[in-house]
């Protein structure tokens, strides 16, 4: 859409377009197995604000129990350019989680025509 996607570290919270692209990208928390819907979710600095920027390579959608989980747990987050983010535990052990195709919720089939309620 042309909008900004990265306000450098003079802004916090995220403004609506960046919000809006991230819970697109993101679908779903991106913690490990948390499927709970990314519009429920916090966006998280993946570097701590200030010192990694309010952008889109730098938020990731995380429930508030993943979200207390990687601060209180020790648990580390990278957020790769193609969107996968992979998770470290505090044991040194990594998890990767890929990010969602955009397409998913919009490609599932459909029931045929002649079909009737309930589908």
């Amino acid at each position: 859409t042309g909008g900004l996607l990265d306000y450098g570290t003079t802004v916090h919270d995220p403004p609506k377009n960046l919000t809006d692209h991230v819970i697109t990208r993101d679908q779903t928390c991106r913690g490990l197995g948390c499927r709970i819907r990314a519009e429920r979710c916090d966006l998280d600095h993946t570097i701590r604000f200030p010192d990694g920027p309010t952008a889109d390579h730098n938020l990731t959608c995380e429930c508030r129990r993943c979200h207390i989980r990687k601060h209180q747990a020790g648990w580390k987050l990278q957020l790769l350019p193609n969107g996968d983010v992979i998770w470290t535990s505090p044991t040194g052990h990594s998890y990767n989680d890929p990010v969602p195709a955009v397409l998913d919720a919009c490609t599932e089939p459909r029931a045929p025509a002649h079909d009737t309620p309930p589908f």
